[in-house]
């Protein structure tokens, strides 16, 4: 598997956002955040496309903002998922911003109250604040 940037291009949006997300989950973050990148370049009114690519940068020190910008553009395209919500309040949480990361939660806990990963995250966010 090769992971020329032009061959990323001349790719679908939906292939490149297959692979980038493949890529992700086998921890092969520079070659996720490529074609992440081109799936949203290609494609930026799909929300999903501009979560997981924020994702993707969210795992990143150096590409921490970036990853904001790309997680708000998701949740201003779908605001009633509640995924995209958690994947911003982790973010937020990460960057110790306890607040927004919050506010995020509530509005993922409120779309899906059920949805195991805000659930996780609202229980770490309470005692991340007790202990410091």
């Amino acid at each position: 598997e090769f992971d020329f940037a032009d061959e990323a291009d001349d790719a679908s949006p939906e292939h490149n956002f297959r692979e980038g997300f493949a890529a992700f989950q086998q921890g092969r973050i520079n070659a996720a955040i490529n074609h992440l990148a081109v799936a949203a370049r290609h494609a930026p009114n799909e929300a999903r496309y501009r979560a997981y690519y924020g994702r993707a940068l969210a795992a990143s020190d150096r590409t921490q903002r970036l990853a904001e910008v790309e997680l708000q553009a998701a949740v201003k395209l779908d605001p009633t998922n509640a995924t995209y919500h958690t994947l911003l309040a982790q973010l937020y949480l990460d960057l110790n911003f306890h607040n927004r990361a919050q506010a995020e939660l509530e509005r993922a806990l409120s779309l899906d109250p059920n949805n195991a990963t805000a659930n996780s995250l609202q229980r770490k966010l309470q005692k991340s604040r007790k202990t410091g």
